[in-house]
């Protein structure tokens, strides 16, 4: 894969700064900084340590990072999400983290073969708690750093295996924000229609530009079009419904990909996260207030709702109702933690508008 030119970039973690060398021949026109695992005294005692204060970074990279030899994968997705949550706080708007791995490790189905979700690094879920999506999975090309050698485990000789390793990675995620709705009015044959739409969708939806009062662009073209056309043919205009318009099969799209592209996800392999919610209901219950809102504690992340078991008891009007609910999205940066705050969002909201009993 090839990657584009940094402005700057930032090397994590480096040993033996054999990396960071390769870099240097590659990408002579960036500027780079290298940094190594080492504490403080100990740099300032060698040689005099400069400090850099809110640098902003294009592309920041953490090769093979690991907790030790015995640390388990635990402790490994453990420094992973710290890593992500710390870089964050020094990455450009639109820059890059790349982090490579071994071969099994990130627990994508890049990886071949793929461990088990439980015994691997999780690196797309940890990325999520930093608001970070997966962008791209490829091969870690080693033969591009010749100089490079993986020095592997702090105080040993034995480097990590790089053969089949896997360079990920990530970019910043939009934030999931609240849907703001927008109340609209139509005409249409003669009545008026009201209905409500999400305000980002208003100007494509209610713009106009053709009315008769319109003084865009748009209609000034088309009113000296017609005007040339009138003078040679006659030419009478007809509006036609929107289902014929919808599924017109010459219709174009000026900047859509080719035919037969295949689709590509902002977020590549989010992992889904599921939780149950249980709750005694009265007679009143109507379970399409129940799914609004679910649509507006989650911000749209819920893909699937499973009703997974009812009951009704006998002397009293109630009914106990039991929810799985999962969480997914392939837009934006769905951690464990955002999926388990909707859902605790979820039953607050059930509980203050539907008058249910969370059990």
């Amino acid at each position: 894969m090839d990657v584009p030119p940094a402005r700057s970039i930032l090397l994590v973690g480096e040993g033996n700064f054999s990396f960071s060398s390769s870099v240097c021949q590659l990408e002579a026109e960036s500027s780079i900084t290298a940094t190594c695992l080492q504490h403080q005294e100990e740099a300032l005692r060698q040689e005099a340590a400069s400090v850099f204060l809110m640098l902003l970074f294009d592309r920041v990279v953490f090769n093979f990072p690991h907790c030790g030899r015995k640390s388990g994968v635990k402790k490994n997705r453990e420094l992973l999400k710290n890593f992500f949550l710390s870089c964050i706080q020094v990455l450009a708007e639109d820059g890059e983290v790349h982090v490579s791995l071994c071969n099994g490790q990130g627990g994508t189905p890049v990886d071949k073969p793929k461990r088990e979700w439980h015994n691997s690094w999780q690196v797309a879920a940890m990325a999520a708690e930093a608001h970070l999506i997966l962008s791209a999975v490829c091969p870690f090309e080693n033969e591009n750093y010749p100089s490079y050698k993986c020095t592997g485990y702090r105080s040993q000789d034995k480097g990590f295996r790089v053969e089949n390793a896997l360079l990920h990675i990530f970019s910043r995620s939009f934030p999931c924000i609240s849907v703001q709705i927008t109340h609209m009015e139509e005409v249409v044959e003669g009545e008026n229609v009201h209905y409500n739409i999400p305000t980002e969708l208003s100007d494509y939806v209610f713009r106009r530009f053709l009315s008769p009062d319109s003084v865009h662009p748009v209609k000034l073209v088309q009113d000296f079009f017609l005007k040339e056309l009138l003078a040679h043919w006659s030419v009478s205009m007809a509006t036609a419904s929107a289902p014929f318009l919808i599924a017109a099969k010459r219709l174009q799209f000026s900047h859509g990909p080719p035919p037969g592209t295949p689709f590509c996800p902002f977020s590549l392999h989010p992992e889904p996260f599921s939780f149950d919610i249980s709750f005694w209901t009265g007679p009143s219950w109507e379970e399409k207030k129940f799914y609004a809102a679910i649509r507006e504690a989650s911000l749209g992340t819920v893909e699937q709702v499973q009703l997974m078991d009812t009951f009704s008891h006998p002397d009293l009007s109630q009914t106990s109702y039991c929810y799985r609910l999962t969480y997914h999205s392939h837009t934006h940066a769905l951690s464990h933690t955002q999926a388990l705050m909707f859902h605790k969002h979820l039953e607050l909201l059930l509980s203050s508008r539907l008058q249910v009993t969370i059990r």
